[in-house]
């Protein structure tokens, strides 16, 4: 995943109207999904936030 983001960013979609974007880890039986938030530009990848999505606060 790390080599994907660093390499190829676009490919992740970005938040509905701004240039931040979202990588969906899926969650599985006793992890939970976990977003990953960034932006970039040509010569960086900016992390922004991590969070883990619990059971309650899945959209």
């Amino acid at each position: 995943m790390e080599e994907v983001l660093c390499t190829h960013p676009e490919i992740f979609p970005s938040l509905k109207g701004y240039r931040l974007h979202r990588i969906r880890i899926s969650g599985f039986p006793g992890v939970p999904e976990l977003s990953i938030y960034f932006t970039y530009d040509e010569d960086m990848v900016y992390l922004m936030d991590a969070k883990l999505q619990l059971e309650d606060d899945q959209e």
